[in-house]
């Protein structure tokens, strides 16, 4: 597999370093404001959800983000 740019893809370390910070800001921010953190839930979703075109390095760096959805009681994500 290859990156965009012609590059050999690999999973990298500071990948799931940046995930795991991810899920630790939204674990603390949340938990500060009262959810508790049996009710959060982290996912990296890559490759599969890129808001732009990861050819040029404007493309990458919108794909570099961070989504925040609330579900409902039943796991729903109304707002969506």
């Amino acid at each position: 597999m290859t990156t965009p740019q012609g590059q050999r893809w690999r999973p990298t370390l500071p990948l799931s370093i940046a995930l795991r910070a991810v899920r630790a800001w939204v674990h603390e921010t949340l938990s500060w404001r009262g959810v508790g953190g049996d009710r959060l839930t982290a996912q990296d979703f890559g490759r599969e959800r890129l808001v732009a075109d990861n050819a040029t390095a404007n493309g990458r760096q919108m794909n570099r983000r961070m989504e925040v959805l609330f579900a409902d009681e039943a796991g729903d994500f109304p707002c969506k």
